[in-house]
């Protein structure tokens, strides 16, 4: 079986490391956390950081699984995403380095895995049937916003994916050798599920900083509460067709709605048809991405119009 190696970057928001490193350690073989060497954001801010914490981390790892990786991942030229797409590639190449033959999966530090056991059983089933490269990708519930008793949680439709694991591609789009497969694993996303003074620094210094109005949506965050979300629809920043599609209250702490999710998930199975299935699709793909169909899709409308 191929071992598994999961990458985690650090930033800002590194104090939610160990819920996430507790989800996954037992059953990972190794674990990459990386940071920048500058302690600074995607948007190049400096931000302050515990060195004890990472010291704590890594003096508790009874079985010497965690490694840091040190680089300068904040580029002045680059815009914030472009800064995230290139150190999830440098952690891949990274971790490409110390195990070629590896299942790879990033991670952040604010996502945890439901049943990171049984995902990983269902990536060892994968390797029984197809050699190639493959993208697996789970299910996303992202906590919108903490209140006193609880949670409130953006739910997905039922066609949207998170790529999270791959063998021979990386956490971001897929290869052109790749097949993409989507599975109904769960990753609870801490995302925006903190105190306003984290979720203003979050939005100025992630990825999608510039994508858009940060301080009309951080207003429109700051006004939901579990009265009203109940009622709210498709509120993505990005657009309605990135998810989140409603908002759900739950009771409890994290922890509690974690147990609670991994009680009631039910039991994935692994079929071959999978596999023909992402084959198929890639195929299918490619021949509707291929340049001569693309040139022909203006005659063919315009001879069918014709008719």
């Amino acid at each position: 079986m191929r071992p598994i190696h999961v990458g985690i970057p650090i930033s800002y928001d590194y104090k939610y490391l160990p819920l996430c490193l507790v989800q996954i350690y037992e059953t990972a073989d190794k674990i990459t956390l990386a940071i920048d060497k500058n302690r600074k954001t995607w948007a190049g801010k400096k931000y302050e950081f515990d060195e004890a914490f990472l010291s704590n981390i890594l003096a508790n790892d009874p079985l010497h699984k965690i490694s840091l990786y040190e680089d300068d991942f904040s580029i002045p030229e680059l815009s914030s995403m472009d800064c995230e797409k290139r150190e999830r590639r440098m952690i891949r190449q990274f971790m490409k380095s110390e195990e070629e033959n590896a299942w790879h999966l990033q991670i952040d530090t604010d996502e945890y895995f439901i049943d990171f056991n049984a995902f990983v059983d269902y990536l060892h089933e994968i390797e029984r049937y197809f050699d190639g490269y493959i993208t697996v990708k789970v299910r996303l519930k992202t906590i919108f916003k903490l209140y006193e008793d609880g949670l409130v949680i953006a739910e997905d439709n039922e066609g949207m994916y998170f790529s999270v694991a791959s063998y021979g591609g990386s956490r971001g789009n897929p290869t052109k050798e790749e097949i993409v497969i989507g599975t109904d694993f769960v990753v609870l996303h801490q995302s925006w599920g903190r105190n306003e003074e984290e979720v203003k620094f979050k939005i100025s210094n992630w990825g999608h900083s510039l994508d858009f109005d940060t301080e009309a949506y951080f207003e429109f965050w700051k006004s939901v509460n579990r009265y009203n979300a109940p009622y709210i629809h498709d509120c993505h920043p990005l657009g309605k067709y990135c998810g989140w599609n409603r908002l759900q209250c739950v009771d409890g702490s994290i922890q509690t709605v974690i147990d609670s999710l991994r009680k009631d998930e039910p039991e994935i199975e692994f079929h071959p048809s999978i596999i023909r299935r992402a084959k198929w699709q890639k195929r299918i793909y490619a021949i509707r991405s291929n340049r001569v169909v693309q040139m022909l899709k203006p005659l063919i409308k315009d001879v069918i119009g014709k008719r």
